[in-house]
Parts: C-alpha cells; structure tokens; sequence
C-alpha cells in the first residue's frame, strides 16, 4: 500500500512521469525518506557531493550561492515534486550552492547507483536533467 502511494506520487513528478510502471515501482521500492525541520541546512556549499537525489514530497527549500562578498545568491526555490542534488550527485567533487529548507520539509532519497541506473537506460529520465 505505501509503495502504491509512492507510485501515484512518482506518475506525477517528473522526471519520474517518463518512467514506465516497473520501472517506478523500482524507484518507489528503492526511496528512502528523510525529514528536515524549517531552517535545516541540508547541503553546505563547498561540502561533500550529495550521494542522493532528493525529491520533495512535502515543504521546500531555497537553493543558493554565497560568494566571499557574504551577501546570498538566491539561485532557486524548490517544492514539492521537485528534486534537487542532481548536479552535486553527478559532479562527483563538491556541493555548488546551499540547500536550506524554508518550511518542514518531508523528501524521497534515490541512491546514485539507482539515478545512475535510471540516466542510463531511460533516455527520457536523462533528458529531463540535461
């Protein structure tokens, strides 16, 4: 029953929308979740690359830069449906910018074995990220 839940959620969020049945039930069996109190920093810029795609489920988070002048670039806000990480995930060398979580926010974790796996052999999945 809660795999069926994550898989409504997923035929509705893409990049997961271009996934065919099985191949989003292996993504929902494969989530794990992760909850993260209003004003968490969830990635430091200049951290360690994220080793997950996040996918909000509930809340959102501010994407942002922050240069030795100290004043913050807003880059992006992020909700629910939406994923972030993929280009930490990918760079394999640094976190780029600083995700903070502007309310409770409740996200889906996808391994990078299993992002790997789904760029690999879903051309459409790839598409949406380039």
């Amino acid at each position: 029953m809660i795999i069926d839940d994550i898989v409504g959620f997923l035929e509705k969020t893409p990049p997961f929308q271009f996934l065919d049945g099985a191949a989003r039930r292996s993504v929902a069996s494969n989530l794990s979740m992760e909850f993260f109190p209003k004003n968490t920093v969830i990635a430091a810029q200049d951290g360690p690359p994220s080793n997950t795609l996040r996918i909000i489920k509930k809340g959102g988070v501010k994407v942002f830069l922050k240069p030795e002048s100290g004043e913050e670039i807003l880059v992006d806000c992020r909700g629910e449906g939406e994923t972030f990480g993929f280009l930490s995930l990918i760079g394999r060398d640094r976190q780029w910018t600083t995700v903070v979580a502007v309310e409770d926010t409740l996200c889906y974790l996808l391994d990078k074995e299993e992002v790997f796996r789904f760029l690999a052999s879903n051309p459409a999945f790839a598409e949406y990220f380039v």
